[in-house]
């Protein structure tokens, strides 16, 4: 997890969950597939109101586009 602090609203965080397929990223959000469905109701009954915001971006690694190096294979 990281704050914005330049060039953006410095209440906005962005955290990356990497994902090996798009059939996990179908299971849910993985704060709800860690802690189950009952642990996820509790976290959003507890963040109600302070979470205004909620954006969703799936981005795809293309080493052939990317600079440094590869990720390590599985």
């Amino acid at each position: 997890m990281s704050q914005t602090i330049y060039g953006g609203n410095a209440s906005s965080y962005t955290i990356v969950v990497p994902y090996d397929s798009f059939a996990e990223i179908g299971k849910g959000p993985a704060i709800q597939v860690a802690l189950g469905e009952a642990g996820y109701q509790r976290v959003l009954a507890k963040t109600k109101g302070i979470v205004t915001h909620i954006d969703r971006i799936v981005s795809r690694f293309v080493p052939d586009l990317s600079f440094g190096p590869e990720p390590p294979s599985k």
